[in-house]
């Protein structure tokens, strides 16, 4: 069971993180947080050194609740085309699933926090490599286990699953219309798949 002061710092963190995934770190205010938490100025630095503490721990948060999910759907597959079809299912249901904290935790903080907080901006890219080398990990599996091609080349795969996967997540979140990440889930179910999968 976690500690009283444990306890109060995850519901700093819980409050925050759908807020600050809305507005990033430059539109985040103090008293967004002490509104959101109904805590004290004195109490929020009581339990974080600083505002950047607070937000890296926010965003981490939201990559665990939100990302989270997905890791559990490829844990439960055993074959790389089930893992491959786990990713595009999550990423079907993916708008829905993020809408109302702002869209996408990892492309929000990557492009909010590029040219103006170094650490988040640290944060973000290494999530985004730890799924790409998921990826790449799986397409790897597959070769080995004979779903795919020999000749697949797993890196150049994986960047081009991914990328479409991020362009229509964020052309989704850009028009409020969540048939970009379908239509992205089936180009790679149609066209990409089919390229390295074995007859």
């Amino acid at each position: 069971m976690l500690k009283k002061s444990e306890r109060t710092k995850l519901f700093i963190i819980e409050k925050t993180a759908p807020i600050f995934n809305k507005k990033g770190y430059a539109g985040l205010s103090l008293s967004d947080i002490t509104k959101a938490t109904k805590l004290t100025k004195g109490a929020i630095y009581c339990n974080f050194d600083n505002k950047e503490s607070l937000v890296l721990e926010a965003y981490r948060y939201n990559i665990q609740k939100y990302i989270g999910p997905l890791i559990q759907a490829i844990a439960k597959e055993s074959r790389a085309l089930g893992k491959i079809h786990a990713v595009l299912d999550f990423y079907r249901n993916y708008y829905q699933l993020v809408k109302s904290i702002g869209g996408c935790p990892i492309l929000n903080v990557g492009i909010d926090s590029k040219n103006n907080n170094s650490k988040l901006f640290l944060e973000s890219k290494k999530v985004s490599k730890k799924l790409l080398k998921g990826l790449i990990k799986i397409i790897d599996q597959g070769i080995m286990d004979g779903d795919f091609k020999s000749t697949t080349v797993a890196e150049t795969c994986a960047k081009a699953i991914y990328a479409q996967i991020e362009g229509g997540a964020f052309l989704a979140f850009l028009n409020e219309d969540d048939a970009y990440l379908e239509d992205s889930m089936s180009a790679i179910e149609n066209y990409i798949l089919p390229q390295i999968k074995k007859n």
